[in-house]
């Protein structure tokens, strides 16, 4: 018995878990200035429950993680006038991990000031121009 103990056997004796969480869907920018992006998705689903969400960014070091329920993170430190191309990951508890989200290109404004974003953009299109998408 020491013996499979000292091998990693659970205590539990329940299996490991080993189903990924949905892939994120309905990624938007709901928040965008001069130099940061808010990034939201709708809910990932899994059989034990999503733990968290990581955005990151194609060319960018490092993540931007939050923990389940929130579905929305922020990127600062963008450059205005910029394009950047973000995706999301959810994890379950044992660090299952769904596919990436599709892409959504998002291009920093270079001059607008704070635009609200909290609604769909340009008739199902995966990019945001700050300057001139986002137009009622």
């Amino acid at each position: 018995m020491a013996l499979v103990l000292a091998l990693g056997a659970s205590d539990s004796g329940a299996p490991r878990d080993r189903t990924a969480p949905s892939t994120p869907t309905n990624l938007r920018v709901t928040a965008l200035t001069q130099t940061s992006a808010t990034i939201a998705s709708d809910p990932s689903t899994d059989n034990v429950g999503v733990r968290s969400y990581s955005l990151w960014a194609e060319g960018l070091s490092g993540v931007q993680s939050v923990l389940a329920p929130q579905t929305s993170a922020t990127w600062a430190g963008l450059e205005p006038g910029t394009a950047y191309t973000f995706r999301v990951t959810a994890f379950d508890a044992q660090y299952n991990a769904s596919s990436p989200s599709a892409p959504l290109a998002v291009t920093i404004p270079a001059d607008c000031g704070t635009v609200d974003a909290e609604r769909p953009v340009g008739g199902g299109r995966d990019s945001v121009d700050g300057s001139a998408a986002l137009d009622a």
